[in-house]
């Protein structure tokens, strides 16, 4: 039995945790849509501050979004805002042609808006 739904936290730092946080105050599950999976991942550096990509999926996943975060709290906030509309359009485009066109060689790219 296959868990969908989740939303896995797989930041490190402050920042990262506030804009997991974020993402999931602001997500709303969109309605219909039951099988995915999301993944928010960090990667810290002192110089660019936080790379933060969103994936979505089981095993293929996408990179539908990435951004480098500085430490304000109110970039964060509207980061997270920005990445819940991409994740939900992502979700809704996939629902919509399946995933047999994701899968077509002419379709695939980078996966980042």
């Amino acid at each position: 039995i296959e868990i969908g739904g989740l939303i896995i936290d797989e930041t490190q730092t402050r920042i990262g945790h506030e804009f997991f946080q974020n993402f999931v105050t602001f997500w709303e599950a969109p309605s219909g849509i039951e099988e995915y999976n999301i993944v928010v991942t960090e990667m810290a550096s002192p110089i660019w501050g936080s790379w933060i990509w969103i994936e979505v999926g089981d095993v293929d996943k996408e990179v539908v979004y990435q951004e480098i975060l500085k430490p304000r709290s109110e970039d964060i906030e509207e980061s997270a805002k920005k990445a819940v509309a991409v994740v939900k359009e992502y979700l809704y485009y996939l629902k919509e042609f399946g995933k047999e066109v994701m899968g077509n060689e002419e379709m695939k790219g980078n996966g980042i808006y």
